[in-house]
């Protein structure tokens, strides 16, 4: 299957340049190979919530250390906007393991292309899905830009590349929204079993005035 999913016809040459794209990213040795989605009709637009036991301790480990990059004076101001993309892999490895996470192109969109003389740029737009061994799923999205480059294939690969990248990162600093989203339901689970009860005790109590009304 080709490694792009073009929302626009190519021409036989543009397709034959293209072909020489790899089909699969890969960044680092045993921990992710960046497949084609495929057809993801159907596929729901949201993330799986998901969470047990070891996903939240791995989350919040992986956050904390993510903090401590941040505080750190080194990347000054910009807190992880500075931190480079290998730095949140190595991380992702040690939190969850080599084999713990994987990741999945669900779609890779082309656009603003522009073909001069021996000079192509192009950007690209991917989304992109992280599955940890649990199951736990985050999406996101990321961008890239290939500029003035000889060869269209080499163009296209530039700017996909960058893209996955940035969605790669994007994933895995947006997984601390599963641990929000499981707090915010355990705490709504909360107020709702405290509503039932506080239900419950005054219909009891309701029952007991009546019950004494009755025998009076």
């Amino acid at each position: 299957m080709n490694a792009f999913d073009l929302k626009y016809e190519l021409s036989p040459t543009d397709a034959k340049e293209l072909a020489n794209v790899p089909s699969t990213l890969q960044l680092f040795p045993d921990v992710c190979e960046f497949e084609e989605g495929g057809d993801v009709e159907g596929y729901a637009d949201s993330n799986n919530d998901y969470v047990d036991d070891w996903t939240l301790q791995r989350i919040g480990t992986l956050q904390y250390r993510l903090e401590l990059l941040e505080t750190r004076q080194y990347f000054g101001r910009s807190g992880l906007n500075s931190v480079a993309a290998h730095m949140i892999y190595g991380l992702a490895n040690d939190v969850f393991g080599f084999n713990g996470w994987s990741t999945t192109i669900l779609d890779c969109v082309f656009a603003d292309f522009n073909e001069e003389p021996e000079k192509f740029s192009a950007k690209c737009t991917v989304k992109l899905r992280i599955t940890l061994r649990s199951g736990a799923t985050m999406e996101h999205y990321g961008t890239g830009e290939a500029v003035n480059l000889p060869h269209k294939y080499m163009c296209y690969s530039k700017c996909k590349k960058q893209a996955v990248t940035a969605a790669t990162r994007n994933a895995i600093l947006g997984l601390k929204e599963l641990f929000y989203r499981y707090e915010k339901r355990e705490l709504e689970e909360e107020a709702e079993e405290e509503a039932g009860e506080e239900a419950e005790e005054e219909t009891e109590q309701e029952e007991a005035s009546l019950k004494n009304v009755s025998i009076g």
